[in-house]
């Protein structure tokens, strides 16, 4: 099933609440991890705009597919961590959101019962 543009801008503004998160966005040829805050949503042709202070990113709607949200011990520490996670047709990556404050806060458990309920 398809994520609606709709969709997607209404999980990432669930949040944006939530300060400033870990993005990973991922292809073949690369990886870029950056900290930002998402808000400043718009439309421009293809693409939903997320433009803040912290977080310039230009996401093509149509290319993703699916959202899940998953949490997991994380790596580093093994605290649990809380992610949105975006794919594309061929189940590839197209970017995972990190929700701030891990088992130490309930803010993303708070994040997540929203993503859940739409």
């Amino acid at each position: 099933m398809r994520v609606r543009f709709i969709e997607q801008r209404d999980i990432l503004k669930a949040v944006a609440p939530l300060g400033r998160c870990h993005v990973i966005v991922s292809n073949r040829g690369a990886t870029l991890e950056s900290r930002g805050e998402f808000g400043g949503f718009s439309r421009s042709g293809p693409f939903l705009n997320i433009e803040t202070p912290t977080l310039d990113m230009h996401l093509r709607p149509d290319a993703v597919v699916s959202a899940f949200c998953v949490s997991k011990p994380g790596h580093m520490d093994g605290r649990t961590i809380h992610t949105v996670q975006f794919y594309d047709q061929a189940g590839d990556s197209v970017m995972k959101v990190v929700l701030p404050g891990g088992a130490a806060g309930d803010k993303p458990l708070e994040a997540l019962k929203v993503l859940y309920s739409l």
